[in-house]
């Protein structure tokens, strides 16, 4: 997992410082070198006509007896590559055990591997260079955990190596990448990282290593640092700044293991470009800026070069979405970026050169010699495509030796095919083309405001006179008394004109005399007022039409026009009454808008900021907005059921389409809330709860699971998720409930997105013992979980405190509220209570209930001597008599009513005053283990 707030801090001590083939058959091996960390991406790997890698990281723990695996083969029988990084755990637990641990990790990575399937390369462990991956460490300190030394790893590896090939002997074991750029903790025994890794290396020897792999970055977005050869300061000083630094692993790699197998598995903008606003923080620079190309341009360059170890995957990091403290490194959500890697995807970057054919590579050009980009490039026979980049190139790899016809071809451009190109495997065949331009323009009115009404310059090859210059063609006066008129002599003649600044030209007009209409002419732009000049549409007007026009299909922006006569008609001057050229001021806004796993999404709404231009996608999720003013907008895609994206910066050019396209995440429905029937229930077999979920969409469904702890680890036999339809109660049944143990109902809602919540948990159902009378549940022990039926409440002091007997007074209970609650009951009110037996001052009692009130009634004191309070009666409600001999103390007076040796202790309940000292007194309350307590109202002075 790369470490966001790691490489701020390497930052700062930067600045401070100023034939390759696998010896084994995997589960699926893709050509070509695209890739993510994640597996979510392999649907946008897909739809660029591929198959790459996917990166996924697993905490297995080190429990020697768990067998449990994982299934890929939903993308390894798709024919993507499944790279898998085996942690012991994450944070302080470490991405390695502690060494004691060491040889029970390594029967679990074993355990997994024999049990995972669509899988076949491991990595053990990650960036254990780093101290916030050793085991025990408190938020990366490195004076904290057991740091993983080069000895500590390659002892473990060896282990895990041994477990894994005897599990599987066909899989692919592979050492940890190090943490890139890490300083070196000499305290602890970890060397700089290169110097680190080199060490893993030869401490494991070639035999046991089957794969590499490594970590490399740019310290930004931008594309000019993935090729960047700025170096770092002491004592990397030979150590490259940005993504280059994978050519220093490359370099270091023992000659022994020149012809391993390297995956770069993590890859990304690191923080500098993070977005603002508060945690966590985007990284990606949400832009389709080339980054992406230029990164697999590179590797793909590398792999070009003869006798390079080649590198079969770059693995974007990362796909998911998921914090990292203060930032996200996730880019599912970042369009820009999204476009990037699709555009990327879209040539033909293989990694094995050598054994999947020739090559076929060159430069797209139109007939000007002006690079042309975008172009798609196809053999016939099919070999796959391949797209020219910003300089015109293209490269198609793996082509099977033959002989192929080669087709370049762009919208806009007439295509061009190339026969007889002859494929020699392991060589480099060249087609290189010149696509002519298609006519773009037709006959039409243009759109938008005659621009040459202020031209700044109007120069003309001649004039008939001083009232005939080019000005009067400008002047927006359509009549023969203001025209432009040549010299006689021999055409060509022409008018050329400077628009002032660049427009977003939409077409022409010309206007002509009657009788002397201008039979063929040329509309031409230039680079200058002087030109060169470039023909933009040639007109035949042999009809000799007073009023011609032609518009562009796509608005052109230009500066300079001529309008170049051939043929004058009757004679050799050229008469022109107007030449009127068009231009918007406008532009648009069009894209795509793509939503769960990426399908178009019809019906999001798009906006725009400033402004208010609003758009609606349609059943292909496409979008325009039409007749925007030039500016730099905030675009922002929103559906209900997602969160909205919006896209930053989107420049709109008058007579230009500016594109943006959005991927919008669902929103899962809200974490249900769910509402036991109790808290206590006698049934063992049947349990019955209520929920809720919100979502903008509608729920669609309930799930429902019965627990034994909060969560799904938990889930009793029995008791395994069932749909629950839209209902929003229900009950479990056929369950097996143990006394004395408490039970969850877990619910989780589906939207109609077809998105789940999070698991929502009741507050827990405990099951009690059902029992008849108060002796009887008192006959069980302490912690027992009890529920009595009949009880007849004797008195409520407070709403914490409750004396409950049995109607018939054979015994009597305390009743505290605990972690429950006590309703108001009059005095005699029948009542059921359940609760936990617990023991308090030598009293049981029972705490933590739940009290469900009955019918009324009256109660009455059962008449006691002293020397009779206690024992068996212990909280029933007594009444004794007898005089008061002393005065209070500590809350106590005693009473003689004659039959004790001694005296009856009489305790006051709080707030209760004492009798008068001396009087002869019956006194009602609660029957305690050696006395009475005195309840308010309990007191009679005769």
């Amino acid at each position: 997992m790369q470490i966001g707030r790691f490489r701020i801090l390497l930052l700062a001590l930067v600045l401070a410082c100023a034939g390759f083939a696998s010896a084994t058959a995997l589960a699926a091996e893709p050509a070509w070198i695209f890739g993510c960390h994640d597996t979510g991406g392999y649907t946008r790997i897909e739809s660029a006509g591929k198959r790459g890698w996917l990166v996924v990281t697993v905490g297995i723990g080190a429990s020697p007896t768990d067998h449990s695996g994982s299934d890929f083969r939903t993308y390894s029988n798709s024919g993507h590559g499944v790279i898998v990084r085996l942690n012991y755990g994450y944070g302080s637990d470490g991405t390695l055990p502690p060494s004691s641990q060491y040889s029970n990790f390594a029967t679990r990575c074993g355990n997994y591997v024999a049990a995972t399937q669509g899988a076949d390369v491991f990595i053990i462990g990650n960036e254990t260079n780093l101290p916030r991956e050793w085991p025990g460490n408190d938020n990366g300190d490195p004076t904290t955990g057991e740091p993983i030394t080069v000895s500590r790893y390659v002892t473990c590896y060896n282990l895990c190596y041994t477990a894994i090939k005897n599990a599987r002997s066909t899989a692919q074991v592979v050492p940890a990448p190090a943490g890139t750029w890490a300083p070196p903790y000499s305290a602890q025994g970890i060397e700089g990282f290169v110097d680190y890794w080199l060490g893993i290396l030869n401490g494991i020897g070639a035999s046991k290593i089957d794969a590499l792999a490594l970590h490399a970055y740019t310290h930004g977005c931008d594309p000019g640092l993935v090729t960047d050869t700025a170096k770092m300061g002491s004592p990397y000083q030979n150590i490259y700044y940005n993504f280059r630094v994978y050519q220093n692993y490359m370099a270091a790699i023992p000659t022994s293991m020149r012809t391993k197998p390297v995956y770069i598995t993590e890859c990304d903008e690191n923080i500098e470009c993070a977005d603002g606003g508060s945690a966590p923080r985007h990284t990606w620079l949400n832009s389709n800026n080339g980054w992406v190309k230029a990164t697999y341009h590179e590797i793909n360059d590398w792999n070009q070069v003869s006798g390079n170890q080649k590198i079969r995957c770059v693995a974007l990091f990362r796909w998911d979405d998921v914090p990292e403290g203060d930032w996200s490194f996730g880019f599912s959500n970042r369009s820009g970026v999204l476009q990037d890697w699709s555009e990327a995807m879209a040539n033909d970057y293989r990694w094995d050169v050598a054994g999947s054919g020739g090559t076929i590579s060159g430069v797209v050009k139109d007939t000007s010699n002006n690079v042309i980009s975008g172009a798609t490039v196809s053999t016939s026979p099919a070999s796959g495509t391949a797209t020219s980049g910003s300089d015109g190139s293209y490269i198609l790899m793996g082509v099977p030796a033959a002989t192929y016809s080669v087709t370049a071809a762009k919208s806009g451009y007439t295509s061009q095919t190339n026969a007889g190109v002859v494929v020699t495997t392991g060589q480099t065949a060249t087609s290189n083309f010149s696509l002519a331009p298609t006519t773009a323009m037709i006959d039409g009115t243009p759109s938008g405001t005659n621009v040459a009404l202020n031209s700044t310059q109007w120069p003309t090859d001649s004039s008939y006179g001083s009232s005939w210059t080019g000005a009067k063609a400008i002047d927006g006066v359509n009549d023969p008394g203001s025209k432009w008129c040549s010299a006689g002599t021999a055409p060509p003649h022409w008018l050329a004109l400077d628009l002032g600044s660049t427009k977003a030209v939409t077409g022409y007009i010309v206007r002509l005399e009657s009788g002397y209409a201008l039979r063929n002419f040329t509309f031409q732009s230039g680079t200058s007022i002087s030109g060169p000049w470039t023909d933009e549409c040639s007109v035949d007007n042999s009809a000799a039409a007073l009023t011609v026009q032609r518009k562009y299909v796509t608005p052109k922006q230009l500066r300079y026009v001529r309008l170049y006569v051939t043929n004058c008609g009757i004679d050799y001057y050229a008469r022109v009454l107007e030449f009127e050229v068009y231009a918007t001021t406008v532009g648009s806004i069009t894209g795509n808008v793509k939503g769960i796993g990426s399908a178009n999404l019809q019906g999001a709404t798009i906006t725009t900021s400033p402004g208010s231009y609003t758009a609606t996608t349609d059943s292909s999720g496409n979008y325009t907005i039409s007749n925007v003013t030039p500016n730099t907008y905030s675009v922002t895609a929103s559906k209900t059921g997602y969160t909205p994206a919006t896209n930053t910066g989107v420049v709109v050019t008058a007579g230009v389409a500016a594109t943006s396209n959005f991927s919008l995440s669902g929103i899962a429905p809200s974490t249900p809330t769910v509402t036991d029937d109790g808290k206590y229930q006698t049934s063992t077999s049947s349990l019955h709860a209520a929920w809720s979920a919100t979502d903008a969409t509608g729920i669609a469904e309930y799930q429902t699971a019965v627990s034994a702890t909060s969560s799904e680890t938990g889930i009793v036999a029995g008791g395994g998720w069932q749909t629950a339809g839209a209902s929003t109660s229900g009950a479990r049944d056929n369950l097996n409930l143990a006394a004395n143990s408490t039970y969850y109902v877990l619910v989780k809602a589906k939207n109609s997105l077809g998105l789940w919540s999070a698991v929502g948990a009741s507050n827990g159902m405990r099951i009690a013992l059902a029992r008849s009378s108060i002796a009887a549940a008192k006959a069980l022990a302490d912690g027992n979980y009890v529920s009595i039926s009949s009880l007849q409440c004797s008195r409520r002091p407070s709403s914490t405190l409750m004396y409950a007997q049995d109607a018939n007074r054979v015994a009597g209970i305390r009743v505290t509220a605990g972690t429950g609650s006590i309703p108001a009951l009059s005095d005699g009110q029948m009542c059921a209570v359940a609760g936990r037996l617990a023991t308090s001052d030598g009293i049981r009692e029972l705490t933590d209930v739940e009290i469900t009130p009955g019918a009324p009634g009256t109660v009455s004191p059962l008449a006691l001597r002293g020397s009779s309070v206690g024992g068996s009666d212990v909280s029933l409600l007594v009444k004794v008599w007898g005089r008061v001999k002393d005065a209070p103390s500590g809350g106590v007076f005693h009473l003689d009513d004659g039959s004790l040796v001694g005296y009856l202790p009489i305790r006051l309940y709080t707030g209760v005053s004492a009798p008068t000292l001396g009087s002869f007194v019956s006194l009602t309350g609660i029957a305690e283990l050696d006395g009475l307590l005195l309840l308010p109202g309990g007191i009679r002075e005769y």
